[in-house]
């Protein structure tokens, strides 16, 4: 005698505990989700937080987030698969297709669940905003200023700072200021600053004098410093 299902009476197997597949996902929610995911962006930088850190916006980063806030239920094998769908400018769709088994026979179930992100600024963008920054580098020359050389060490300072930025968002210029023997510039970030000015030692075969001043204590009470660098030219 031929299966069927006794709810809608479709002879199309796989049937599971005795309901067609379709008949059995209405019944039986194989992924558990939140009914809204809420990912901070922030709306300078443009990055979000996830796992309480602050990554790139990117549909790679945030797949991860998602399969980690999803629970199967029932589903031997699972596989996910998440797509994000943009629907307006701050609001999105996340479709997820898990294909699994049960009792041995293959199961897809899907799901879509709303995603909205809510504008914030980033503690670096905060810094940023503010003037805050670890470290002063200073072009001084010693005898007379060869301000096509200036420009080179410039951009390069530039280019050097902009290759961090992907994982270190204070790697950025905050000021410059001009003087009459030389410049400062002042940078976010210190650890930058100094993989920046190894790269120009290098280059530009300059010596560099460090000095260090103490500015206060962080959150966990270290203390903390901002740090001078100066390029004898």
């Amino acid at each position: 005698m031929n299966e069927f299902c006794p709810k809608c009476g479709s002879t199309n197997g796989p049937f599971f505990d005795g309901f067609c597949e379709k008949c059995y996902l209405e019944d039986h929610e194989l992924i558990e989700t939140p009914e809204e995911f809420e990912v901070q962006r922030c709306n300078s930088c443009g990055r979000v937080r996830l796992f309480g850190k602050w990554v790139d916006f990117s549909k790679e980063n945030l797949a991860v987030f998602f399969e980690k806030k999803i629970k199967l239920k029932e589903l031997a094998n699972p596989k996910i698969e998440i797509e994000l769908l943009e629907i307006e400018s701050d609001e999105f769709e996340v479709k997820i297709v898990v294909v699994g088994e049960i009792t041995g026979k293959r199961i897809q179930a899907q799901k879509t669940v709303p995603m909205r992100l809510a504008p914030i600024t980033c503690p670096s963008c905060g810094k940023l905003s503010a003037g805050y920054f670890e470290a002063k580098l200073q072009l001084r020359w010693q005898g007379e200023r060869d301000e096509k050389k200036e420009k080179k060490i410039y951009f390069e300072l530039k280019h050097a700072l902009k290759r961090q930025q992907a994982f270190d968002p204070l790697a950025v210029i905050i000021k410059h200021e001009t003087l009459p023997s030389g410049e400062d510039i002042f940078i976010g970030s210190n650890k930058a600053a100094r993989i920046a000015l190894s790269q120009l030692k290098k280059k530009f075969n300059v010596k560099t004098l460090s000095t260090k001043k103490l500015v206060g204590r962080n959150e966990s009470g270290r203390n903390k410093y901002r740090f001078t660098y100066r390029l004898k030219l």
